[in-house]
Order: structure tokens, then C-alpha cells, then sequence
């Protein structure tokens, strides 16, 4: 499937309709995911991101996904992630889990270093 969105972004970016409309779906599919985990939390103004492959196609695929996404849940707001699922992934199990505020000044920015083996630990 992964090789098959490059042959589809490709094609969309010279104009194909058929790979436009492949996207449309795509977004709206996504969009649709969104609206079922807005519903479940009943959160208005829900920043909503995109990772992977899908958001490297940049405008072409984030613009179809920010209509969809204000089109049918309005209350949710496209933002660019600010970090990596891996990364996401483990300041959730940190805040929900252990308890840790994850919005204390360099929690995630130590995330990351860790990742890339640089993160200082005290004590």
C-alpha cells in the first residue's frame, strides 16, 4: 500500500482526477476517524495532527484533510504535529499512566534527545 501512495501522489500532482479523488476519499476517511474520537470526548477546539506518509505529501494532502476535518467537525482545529508518534506515544503513557505533566517545560523536548541518545537524567 505504501508504494501504491507514491504512484497516487504522483500522479495527483500532474492532475490525474482519478488519484485527486483517491485523496478526497483519503482525507475524508481521516477526517471521519477524527469526528468519531472528537465525539467520544466531546472537546471543542481538539487540535488534530497528521504523521507519516500522508502529511509529507505536505498541501496537497493536509489541505484536502483540513477541509474535511473543518467540514465535519468544526470544532476540531488542524495543527502540524509538533512531534513524532514515537514521541507522542510516550507522553501519553507518561501523562495518563505515571501521572507526569507532560506540559512541564522540557519533558518532550528530553523525549526527543533521548531518542537520539542525548537526554540528561538527574540523579
Amino acid at each position: 500500500m505504501a508504494r501504491l501512495s507514491y504512484a497516487v501522489e504522483r500522479s495527483a500532482r500532474e492532475g490525474d482526477a482519478n488519484a485527486c479523488a483517491v485523496l478526497d476519499e483519503a482525507a475524508c476517511a481521516l477526517a471521519r476517524l477524527a469526528a468519531t474520537v472528537a465525539g467520544q470526548l466531546d472537546a471543542d477546539g481538539l487540535p488534530v495532527a497528521l504523521t507519516g506518509g500522508v502529511a509529507r505529501m505536505g498541501e496537497l494532502f493536509t489541505g484536502r484533510f483540513r477541509r474535511a476535518l473543518e467540514h465535519l467537525v468544526p470544532q476540531c482545529v488542524y495543527q502540524p504535529a509538533k512531534y513524532s508518534p514515537v514521541v507522542g506515544a510516550a507522553l501519553c503513557v507518561l501523562s495518563e499512566s505515571a501521572g507526569v505533566d507532560i506540559t512541564a517545560p522540557g519533558v518532550a523536548e528530553n523525549l526527543m534527545k533521548e531518542k537520539m541518545g542525548e537526554a540528561h537524567v538527574d540523579g
